[in-house]
């Protein structure tokens, strides 16, 4: 029976490469999934424009920054952008930094814009905003 689980695991993990599937961690024995969905890392145009969009220094109202700076946040490389919800200036989803502990996840949500028919952003006002560890951040 461990045989036949491992020709499996092989077979699923060569179908992962030949068809592109991100986030696929393959092993002998057990398959595992690092991340469902697509990931754009730094030489794909959905990071770079991911990326410029959220260029500049933004702070929130307890002056916590997150400060884009090219590959970069807060000095730390952006490894890679995982599967992001939502589309144009109105998006969500997980950044991979790489800090001196090893790779952090954050979860970070932009509303570049005002979301059909309303008038204000979701903190109520009306700049551009980051979301990050239930803080908006503002851009200064």
């Amino acid at each position: 029976m461990e045989g036949i689980i491992k020709k499996v695991a092989v077979c699923m993990c060569v179908m992962a490469l030949s068809f592109g599937f991100a986030g696929m961690n393959c092993s002998f024995g057990t398959l595992s999934i690092a991340e469902a969905g697509q990931s754009y890392f730094p030489e794909t145009e959905m990071y770079q424009k991911t990326i410029q969009k959220l260029q500049g220094h933004w702070v929130d109202k307890n002056g916590n920054v997150l400060d884009f700076n090219g590959n970069y946040l807060n000095g730390c490389y952006i490894i890679k952008i995982g599967e992001m919800a939502g589309g144009g200036s109105n998006f969500g989803g997980p950044f991979y930094i790489h800090e001196k502990e090893g790779v952090r996840r954050l979860i970070i949500g932009a509303n570049l814009h005002f979301e059909a028919g309303k008038s204000t952003f979701d903190d109520g006002g009306n700049e551009p905003l980051l979301r990050y560890n239930n803080s908006y951040y503002h851009r200064r």
